[in-house]
Order: C-alpha cells, then sequence, then structure tokens
C-alpha cells in the first residue's frame, strides 16, 4: 500500500477532496450556535430559512393543540456521562410543569436513559410525556403505564455485542458499557480524547 501510494498520490487526493467540499459553499448558509467551547458553526442548504420568532409565537398562540418534543441529554440539559450527572433543574422542571400545564399541549421529553431514571427524573411533573431508550419505550403521563412501540423487539444479538463491548471496555481507559433494556451503548467520552 505505501509504495503504491505515494505522497504525491496522498497530496492529490487530498486537494481533490478539498476542492469537491467547496464546491457549493457559497450555495449554503452558515449560522452561528454556542459560545465558548461549546461554539459551533452549522451549515445549511441553499433554502434555509430562519424561523422568525414572532411568526412562531403567534403560531404558538394561535394554534389549538401543541406537541412539544424535547431533546433530553445535550438540549435541556448538558452532556453527562453517568446519569447522576444529567439531572434536570429545578428551573427545568419548573417551565416543563408550566408548559404542561396548558390543557392545549401535549409535552414529551426524549432520551436514550432507561425509563425508571426519567421517572425518577420527570416524577413530579405528572401530565409530562417520557420516551425512553429512544422511543422504544413511552410513557403519556405519570397516571399511565409504559407501552413498548413494538411487541416485536428482539434481543438476541445483545449477547455477543457485549463481548465485543467488553473487549473495548478493557483497551480504552475511562470508557464504559450501559445495559439497557433495549440497548447496549459504549460510552467512551471520558476516555483520553488522544487514545
Amino acid at each position: 500500500y505505501v509504495t503504491a501510494h505515494t505522497t504525491m498520490i496522498w497530496a492529490d487526493s487530498f486537494l481533490a477532496d478539498l476542492e469537491k467540499a467547496g464546491e457549493h459553499a457559497d450555495k449554503l448558509t452558515y449560522l452561528n450556535l454556542g459560545l465558548g467551547v461549546g461554539f459551533r458553526v452549522l451549515e445549511f442548504g441553499p433554502n434555509f430559512q430562519k424561523l422568525n420568532f414572532d411568526v412562531v409565537s403567534k403560531s404558538y398562540r394561535d394554534a389549538k393543540r401543541r406537541l412539544l418534543v424535547f431533546d433530553y441529554e445535550g438540549t435541556l440539559t448538558p452532556l453527562g456521562s453517568l446519569a447522576g450527572l444529567s439531572v434536570p433543574s429545578a428551573a427545568t422542571l419548573a417551565i416543563l410543569a408550566k408548559l404542561c400545564s396548558s390543557p392545549k399541549n401535549t409535552v414529551f421529553i426524549v432520551s436514550g436513559r432507561k425509563r425508571d431514571v426519567m421517572e425518577g427524573w420527570f416524577r413530579e411533573v405528572k401530565s409530562l410525556g417520557l420516551a425512553a431508550e429512544h422511543g422504544v419505550f413511552f410513557q403519556w403521563d405519570r397516571s399511565s403505564s409504559w407501552q413498548q412501540l413494538s411487541d416485536a423487539l428482539d434481543l438476541t444479538w445483545m449477547e455477543a455485542a457485549t463481548e465485543i463491548f467488553q473487549s473495548y471496555t478493557e483497551r480504552t481507559d475511562g470508557s464504559f458499557i450501559e445495559a439497557k433494556e433495549s440497548a447496549l451503548v459504549w460510552h467512551f467520552r471520558d476516555a483520553d480524547p488522544d487514545f
């Protein structure tokens, strides 16, 4: 491979990729988001239009029924590797309770977390809908029972996947496996980023 792919071939390939990446740049819209370490530039297609606050606000006020679906971790709360680090603040719970108090609103939180974790975090917001494990399990409010998205949930793959994850976890300091009812997650955000 090394003898057939010289530095000249690599440079030509790199420059071709760079040119291709910039071909449509003048037709795209860029939007800055965040501050400090969380700052990033988002790229949108040529027909993208930023939402107009006045239009959205009027539409919200005039709507007869509203469905509000919020991603939890990374949106309503900062990312945290352990469940205990992502607990919703009192202010977040108060805002959710206020949104849920309107009979026009159906409010849902979607998270990758387990059912019991979400129930513990949001037990005080009685009419809040929860979708655990990215929607595999959902609950319309605290008084309803959990439902499963599909009755045909095949989890036979988990044993083999656990063995593979364990081999990587043993070799990656700071990583760990989170076992859920419907999924396995290999967390590595606390691992050495240079590793």
